[in-house]
């Protein structure tokens, strides 16, 4: 997909309906290739914070059995994309 089409994806998520995510949103599947091959990341918006997760795979794991640090930071750059996003009122960040 060029950069056009991710432009037009950009603000089309979806609402989780079901299990311990239910009521985030997310972009669905294939919306970003990075995002789609490490899981899916969500969020919920409230109105004073936005609230950032994923539900860690055993792929996400280092060779201790720990959550790895670039599935950390791989978050954490999710977080401060949408921090970015709200700011710049919903344009593509």
């Amino acid at each position: 997909m060029g950069a056009e089409g991710a432009a037009e994806q950009a603000d089309v998520t979806i609402e989780l309906t079901d299990g311990p995510m239910q009521g985030w949103r997310a972009w669905p599947a294939g919306s970003d290739p990075y995002e789609t091959h490490l899981g899916l990341f969500c969020f919920r918006e409230e109105p004073d914070r936005i609230r950032c997760g994923f539900l860690p795979r055993r792929t996400h794991v280092n060779g201790e059995g720990k959550l790895h640090g670039g599935a950390l930071m791989s978050c954490e750059d999710f977080s401060l994309f949408l921090i970015a996003r709200r700011e710049l009122g919903g344009a593509h960040a």
